[in-house]
């Protein structure tokens, strides 16, 4: 998985292309590096950790190949 592409999601993001990741309590995730340099997101209102899947890195990938390629 690859930091980067999560990094280029929350940029479109944050110019409202594309909707924020949340977590579940409704609270936007904070995206950290993990070990390896794996992405992790962070609930700053919960104190919770998510490791993203495949299924979700590749839907984030597939909306970042739509808006970079």
């Amino acid at each position: 998985m690859d930091f980067h592409t999560f990094h280029l999601y929350n940029r479109l993001a944050r110019r409202r292309l594309v909707k924020p990741l949340t977590h579940s309590c409704g609270n936007e995730f904070l995206l950290t590096i993990g070990k390896d340099d794996a992405p992790v997101l962070k609930c700053v209102h919960c104190n919770t950790l998510t490791f993203p899947g495949l299924k979700m890195y590749s839907d984030i990938e597939a909306v970042v190949k739509e808006h970079f390629a």
